[in-house]
């Protein structure tokens, strides 16, 4: 017992806490209160939805973050990205516009050079989509072959950061609706048959 507890504390001391379990993530909000939906409903498709992208979770331990680049992606043959814009500020220095085509959203964003390295929950940009059904959203990294979430002294949060997705779909009718119209269609006949029978 006493050499596993020591094997443990040797690994903590050389992998560090934040090896074991990974609290960043980058995640979807639709209604503006900062926090992760990873299923939200509309009333209908009729209306522009638009998607928050937050990461949460950096900590200035790990450099804090100075840069970003990230991927969305979405079935093209039910919804469209009609905007997309990165957050400024925190990011001041956008190299250039996001980049919408059919399923894709890719944006970047940079810190100035002279403003410090971000911490705790940072918005990245929101998207405003259209849909004719369901869909789903999905956020990943913008390449696997560079850093797209680094910091200020070189950490890769790629590694560590869990990528959410959200679904959007339209709110069910519930049964009650169904119901309550069949009987007011059942009423509306019985009426009819009575002004009939009284003719």
């Amino acid at each position: 017992m006493k050499k596993m507890f020591s094997l443990l504390a040797l690994s903590l001391a050389i992998i560090g806490p934040s090896g074991f379990a990974s609290a960043e993530s980058v995640y979807f909000d639709f209604n503006g209160d900062m926090a992760a939906d990873t299923n939200w409903q509309v009333a209908d498709f009729a209306n522009p939805i638009i998607a928050d992208l937050y990461v949460d979770g950096i900590d200035l331990a790990d450099g804090g973050l100075i840069g970003f680049g990230l991927n969305v992606s979405f079935d093209p043959l039910v919804a469209q990205a009609v905007a997309a814009s990165v957050a400024n500020p925190p990011w001041t220095l956008v190299l250039a516009p996001p980049v919408i085509s059919s399923g894709n959203v890719l944006m970047e964003g940079l810190l100035n050079f002279t403003d410090p390295a971000l911490s705790g929950t940072i918005l990245l940009g929101s998207i405003t989509m259209t849909a004719t059904d369901s869909f789903t959203l999905t956020s990943s990294d913008k390449s696997p072959l560079s850093i797209d979430f680094g910091s200020e002294t070189g950490f890769n949060y790629d590694n560590v950061i869990a990528f959410q997705s959200a679904n959007v779909s339209a709110v069910p009718l519930p049964g009650a609706v169904f119901l309550l119209g069949s009987g007011l269609a059942g009423l509306a006949g019985l009426a009819r048959r009575g002004k009939n029978i009284i003719s």
